[in-house]
């Protein structure tokens, strides 16, 4: 079984800012796609004009990998750096989605257990109190 017990986590990420000193108003989102360790990057990414970005929501890292080669191949402008890296994701994608994966599930695991507890909480301070006094 393949597990993270260590070192980077493998996650995906995005976020938003105006990075273009050519037309300041302009707003990009940069999706990431963060590697593990061994891998030839920390990290994959690409931006977008902000309302052009792709919906990462629940997708593997291959096929956001997939959907940042795409826009590379659309800017015309891939480093030999992010062609390796690319190359890279495509040859352990299995890898790289199974240990996004764990990741994910652990994650989910600590919100459920955190709800558990808050609904523990919440009903013995204001459901399961005796009304009279």
């Amino acid at each position: 079984m393949t597990k993270q017990t260590s070192g980077r986590i493998v996650h995906i990420d995005n976020y938003s800012g105006k990075f273009n000193l050519f037309n300041p108003d302009q707003v990009y989102v940069v999706v990431r796609v963060w590697l593990p360790d061994g891998a030839p990057g920390e990290m994959l990414s690409a931006e977008w004009k902000d309302g052009k970005e792709p919906n990462i929501d629940n997708l593997p890292p291959s096929e956001v990998v997939s959907l940042i080669a795409k826009q590379f191949a659309r800017e015309g402008n891939t480093s030999f750096k992010a062609l390796n890296v690319i190359g890279w994701c495509r040859l352990h994608c299995a890898m790289i989605d199974k240990l996004w994966a764990q990741n994910e599930v652990e994650r989910a695991k600590k919100r459920i257990a955190d709800a558990q507890k808050l609904i523990v909480e919440l009903t013995d301070s204001y459901i399961d109190i005796d009304e009279s006094t």
